[in-house]
Formats: structure tokens, C-alpha cells, sequence
């Protein structure tokens, strides 16, 4: 009865007594006498010696199955009427009734029992018994089966349907719990809630079988999955963990093309129940975009499904977003949904030249230029797909029809003018250098930036630049510094044949600030500034010089022979930068 363990005299004397009164009982005809065995459930209650009533209940019941099934009965009636905390030993005598096997003849099937009678339960205390669950299955080769084969049975109930996020997680670790894998079940259990494919992850034959029969299950509840989108009904959590883990299971292609079955049903989930409402942060839409993004990446056959299907590419580019930066939450949503949904829409415009023309021209890409590039510091995937898009939408083949390039020209021509309209220079520098790397490929595109006040824009955001670098010895804007200094060399040479046209002329005299960033120039070279910025302000200023010669000279040299008297007649030591000119720098 005790198992080994060392008890007193005391404890030895009760345990001998109660095995006699439970036996006497059980050899009696009327088991009205002990029904409901208030002995038994006051001393599990109560946590005392669990490990010895099991044992109890080991020596009770042998040879007496009958007395076994009302046993577990009893346990499991109790655990429906207690409360978690309460019902914990109940549990703890569960598990030691499922570990027992292999003891002596005549011991009933404690198992089977067990699992049998906890479906009856799992409503009541529904997270306590799928954790509990979790736990057996991979110890017990019987519990394993018993609920890999009834998954149809609770896994849409509790994983997709249940009100509580807890029983929802719950469900997610059983499903878990099933794949005989410990780095698997591991890595799940310490990533975040929404999980990354475990890619590189080698799994041996017996355990991707079982991987697939569960991601199987979970593929054909995408037909339910739309039964429990409405926010107004559900929330917006309820399909989370149930994304996440289908994301989770994407180890190799297999699992993505197994997908390419349930395409549409994806879709009919997404769009219009997801993609349309007006809500700032659906946690459904981030969860199915991000195992829609998933199962697109190294698999052009899923992507295909989406550029063949003429309503889904009439309708994909429709999907709400609120760009509230100032609040924290949206802005958090925003940054793990939206590099997902660009993410997907890049990989149809890789394979797809009618779907990249037909996305540079809806007025949602356009949005999110000039809503969501300016923020890049808040979104910083979001905009890296963004500008992926860009390119792509600029992108010429040699191919195309005089059609395509208008297309081309005109979307470069729409984006530079609004760029023009909303970004502030003094803090978007980063997205305009970006931007016009892109966007700048003629002197069509060049003069375009001109005649819209493009240098005085470009001027704020050099300024900004140079006082971080100059004034505040932020020395990790040097690349953005001398990125826009190349995007400025190229615009004042796109002037320089058009000089004669009125317009140009214009534009030129209305960038007053021209002088003064020349001067900003000149600061720049000295000896703690590095070549490639040195040469890109001298690249600079020669080409201001061959604009206007006489306004650049008639101020520039009284402003170098200013500096070059004051430092002759200066007493005061100047010491040389790491980048002064000697034979270590040659």
C-alpha cells in the first residue's frame, strides 16, 4: 500500500484497518453501501497521501473492475463540481492511475477508464483537463491514440469555438503535445504567440505522419473557421492560436502545398469577413495573414492560386487599416500584420506582371506611401515590403508594350508628386532617400522633383543631417548623408541641358536656401569627415558652380578666403582628423 515509502506505525495501523473495510465492502452484494466513497473523496481532497490511496485503490480494486469504474466515476464527478484549485489532487490520482501498467495479474484497465469517462467532464473544467491531457499524451501510448482519434470530436470545440483564450491555448498545446517530437513540442512552448515555422527542424517518418494526420484536421476546419469571425459575436482573438499553430507546422513544402487543397476556403475566411470591417485591431486578420504569408514563401504554387483567381486579385488589395501612429496598440498591431499582407502581395507581383500592373494603380498602394513609409522608425517591415513593391512596380522588362511603360511612367509621375506633398524634410529623410532611389531613374522623373519644390524639401532633410553630423557628432548618419547628396548630384545635373527653358530657370531661382547649402558643404570637408562624404559634397558643389558660376563664386571663395585668414592668424593649435591625408590614408 505504500508503495515503498516509509510512513509511522500510526499511518501503517489506518491504512491496514481501511484495506480491511474496503475489502469487506467489496466482497458484500450491495455497493449502495459506499456509493460516492465520501472516506476516499475527503482524503484526496484534502491532499493526503495521494501516492498511498492510490495504492489503496490499486489493492481495492483488483479482481474487481466493477468497483474500479464507480472509483473513477467518483473522481470525475468530483473534479466537475470543484473548483480548478480544488479538483488538483483529483488530477494528481488520475495521473498515477495512468501510469500504473505492468503490475501484477488481475488489475483493472485504469486507462481506459480514465479516458473514457474524461470527455463526460472536459465541459466543466475544460482547460484543466486538456492541460492534464497534454501531459499524458506523450507518456502514454494509449492516451496518445485515444486523442489523436477523437480530434474531430474537440478540437474545433475548444480550439476554434470556446469563449475562453485559456481553453483556446489549451487546445493548442494538446495539439501539440500529440506530435511524438520533444524539440518540436519545445520550441512551441517558448516562442511567442504567434509562431514562426519551425523550418530546419528534422523530424523522423513516424512523427511527420502524425504531424500531417493533425494539420490534415486543422486544414478542413478552414471551411468552419468563418462561423467564428464576427467581432460583435466573438471578439477578435478566437482564431489565433489556431493559426498559429498551423503556421507552426509548416516545416517543409509538403505542409504548404498539402494547403493549396483549402485555398478558397482560406480565402472565403478572409474576404469579405476579415479584410472589410472597420476594426482597428483584428488579431484573427494578423494570424490568418501570417500563415497565408507563411505557406506563399518558397512555394510559387500557392501563389499562383492567388494570381490565376480573377477575384481574388480584384478584391486582395482591399483590406482596412487604420494608421493611428500615436496610439501604442495600433501601432503594435500594425507592425506585425502589415509586413505579412505586403509580404504576399510581393510574392504575386514576383510572379505576376498583370497583378503588379494592376496593384501600381490601386489607390490603397497609394495609401500606404504616403501614410505608411513616413513611419518607418514605427513600421520598419511594413515599409521594407513596401519598397519592395516599389520597385517591382518601376521595374522594366524588355518585353513590354508602350502600355506597360506609360503605366510605369505614370505611377513614378503620381508617387514623386505626392512624396512632394506629404513628406516633412526635417524628419522623413529616410524615406525620401528611399524613395527617390527608387523613383529617380530619368531626367523626366529628376525635373519632375524640380518643378515642385523637390531641392527645397531636400534641403530640410540635408540640414536635419547635417546638424546630427556636424553639430551632434552622429556619426551613423553618414550613409544617409551621402545617399542624399548622390540623389541631389543627380537632380542639378538633370537641369544642366534644359537651362534655357524658362521653367527650370525658375525653379532654380526659387530655391533660395542654395547659398546656404553650399556653405553646409564646405564644413563638411575637413579631416574628420570620410572620403566618400568629402567627395560627394565636392561632387556637389562643382556642379552648383557650372549652374550659376556667378552667384556661387562671387559668395563661395569670400567664404573660403574668410576661413583660410581667420585659420593663418589664428594662435590657436588645430588638431587633424582620422581622415587628414598622409601615407596610412593613401
Amino acid at each position: 500500500l505504500t508503495g515503498g515509502k516509509v510512513i509511522t506505525g500510526h499511518e501503517k495501523q489506518q491504512l491496514i484497518v481501511l484495506k480491511h473495510f474496503f475489502e469487506n465492502i467489496c466482497y458484500s452484494n450491495s455497493l449502495n453501501l459506499f456509493q460516492g466513497f465520501p472516506f476516499l473523496f475527503q482524503h484526496i481532497r484534502d491532499g493526503i497521501n495521494i501516492r498511498q490511496t492510490c495504492n489503496l485503490i490499486f489493492s481495492l480494486c483488483r479482481y474487481n473492475n466493477r468497483l474500479a469504474e464507480h472509483i473513477v466515476s467518483m473522481l470525475f464527478t468530483s473534479i466537475a463540481k470543484l473548483t480548478p484549485e480544488a479538483a488538483n489532487p483529483f488530477f494528481k490520482l488520475l495521473t498515477m492511475l495512468m501510469e500504473f501498467a505492468g503490475g501484477p495479474p488481475g488489475m483493472p484497465p485504469f486507462a481506459s477508464y480514465i479516458l473514457q469517462r474524461i470527455w463526460e467532464v472536459i465541459e466543466y473544467n475544460p482547460s484543466q483537463c486538456l492541460d492534464w491531457l497534454a501531459v499524458q499524451t506523450p507518456r502514454n501510448k494509449l492516451a496518445h491514440s485515444w486523442v489523436l482519434q477523437n480530434m474531430e470530436n474537440w478540437v474545433e470545440r475548444f480550439l476554434l469555438a470556446h469563449n475562453y483564450p485559456r481553453v483556446r491555448t489549451s487546445a493548442a498545446y494538446l495539439l501539440v503535445s500529440l506530435i511524438p517530437s520533444n524539440s518540436f513540442r519545445q520550441m512551441f512552448r517558448s516562442t511567442r504567440s504567434l509562431h514562426i515555422p519551425t523550418r530546419d527542424l528534422p523530424l523522423s517518418p513516424d512523427t511527420t505522419v502524425v504531424l500531417h494526420q493533425v494539420y490534415n484536421v486543422l486544414l478542413g476546419l478552414l471551411s468552419r473557421a468563418k462561423l467564428y469571425v464576427d467581432a460583435a459575436v466573438h471578439g477578435t482573438t478566437k482564431l489565433v492560436p489556431y493559426f498559429s499553430f498551423m503556421t507552426y507546422c509548416l516545416i517543409s513544402k509538403t505542409e504548404k502545398l498539402m494547403f493549396s487543397t483549402y485555398f478558397m476556403d482560406l480565402w472565403n475566411l478572409f474576404q469579405p469577413k476579415l479584410s472589410e470591417p472597420a476594426i482597428a485591431t483584428n488579431h484573427n486578420k494578423q494570424a490568418l495573414l501570417s500563415f497565408w504569408y507563411n505557406v506563399c514563401v518558397d512555394c510559387p504554387e500557392n501563389v499562383r492560386l492567388i494570381v490565376q483567381n480573377p477575384v481574388v486579385t480584384k478584391n486582395i488589395a482591399f483590406n482596412y487599416i487604420l494608421a493611428d501612429h500615436d496610439d501604442q496598440d495600433v501601432v503594435l498591431f500594425n507592425r506585425g500584420m502589415l509586413p505579412a499582407y505586403y509580404g504576399i502581395l510581393r510574392l504575386c507581383c514576383e510572379q505576376s506582371p498583370a497583378f503588379t500592373r494592376q496593384l501600381a494603380s490601386h489607390q490603397n498602394i497609394q495609401w500606404a506611401f504616403k501614410n505608411l513609409t513616413p513611419h518607418a522608425s514605427q513600421y520598419p517591415g511594413a515599409v521594407e515590403e513596401l519598397f519592395n513593391l516599389m520597385q517591382l512596380f518601376v521595374a522594366q522588362r524588355p518585353d513590354m508594350r508602350e502600355e506597360e511603360l506609360e503605366d510605369i511612367k505614370q505611377f513614378k509621375k503620381t508617387t514623386i508628386s505626392c512624396y512632394l506633398r506629404c513628406l516633412d524634410g526635417r524628419s522623413c529623410w529616410t524615406t525620401l532617400i528611399s524613395a527617390f532611389r527608387i523613383l529617380l531613374e530619368t531626367d523626366e522623373d529628376r525635373l519632375l522633383v524640380i518643378f515642385n519644390r523637390g531641392l527645397i524639401l531636400m534641403t530640410e532633410s540635408f540640414n536635419t543631417l547635417h546638424m546630427m553630423y556636424h553639430e551632434a557628432t552622429a556619426c551613423h548618419v553618414t550613409g544617409d548623408l551621402v545617399e542624399l547628396l548622390s540623389i541631389f548630384l543627380s537632380v542639378l545635373k538633370s537641369t544642366r541641358p534644359y537651362l534655357q527653358r524658362k521653367d527650370v530657370k525658375q525653379a532654380l531661382i526659387q530655391w533660395q536656401e542654395r547659398i546656404e547649402f553650399a556653405h553646409k558643404l564646405l564644413t563638411l570637408l575637413n579631416s574628420y569627415s570620410p572620403p566618400e562624404l568629402r567627395n560627394a559634397c565636392i561632387d556637389v558643389l562643382k556642379e552648383l558652380v557650372l549652374l550659376s558660376p556667378h552667384d556661387f563664386l562671387h559668395t563661395l571663395v569670400p567664404f573660403l578666403q574668410h576661413n583660410h585668414c581667420t585659420y593663418h592668424h589664428s594662435n590657436i593649435p588645430m588638431s587633424l582628423g582620422p581622415y587628414f591625408p598622409c601615407r596610412e590614408n593613401l
